[in-house]
């Protein structure tokens, strides 16, 4: 589930509320390593899993709702975020080839996360504790 808030409102992005799919819909944009069935609707969550090596993703653009200079320059007082995250490996392993992290990108200045540059939340690094982190990525999320 995805919210954030907007002039003091709550806006849910997406609850994936809907009939099990191959495709999300509702405004999302694929990129699959092994389409068409590696990014799905799965007993209304969104599940992302491929059996083949490389990054899948999924994204909305939601930049017409904010400020898109920064978030330093938007007018709200805050801006709050729910994500839940749920990760199969006991010990994801972070971004670079053979490893296994998840991410949710908060901002970035490209949809191909490969590139771009931005803000996400993540799970998964090359130590054995795997805390869920804040971090400003460059030139692509490794």
């Amino acid at each position: 589930m995805f919210i954030t808030t907007i002039d003091a409102q709550t806006v849910l992005l997406d609850d994936f509320n809907r009939t099990d799919n191959n495709t999300v819909g509702n405004g999302w944009t694929e990129t699959e390593t092994s389409s068409p069935s590696s990014i799905s609707i799965s007993s209304n969550r969104l599940k992302m899993g491929s059996g083949t090596a490389g990054r899948d993703w999924a994204y909305q653009d939601i930049s017409s709702n904010y400020t898109t200079a920064g978030l330093s320059s938007n007018s709200m007082d805050s801006m709050v975020w729910a994500i839940n995250f749920y990760q199969t490996r006991t010990d994801p392993s972070g971004f670079d080839n053979g490893n296994y992290g998840i991410a949710f990108v908060l901002g970035s200045t490209n949809s191909s996360y490969t590139d771009g540059n931005g803000y996400a939340v993540v799970l998964g690094q090359s130590r054995s504790t795997d805390a869920i982190r804040l971090v400003k990525f460059s030139g692509g999320m490794d």
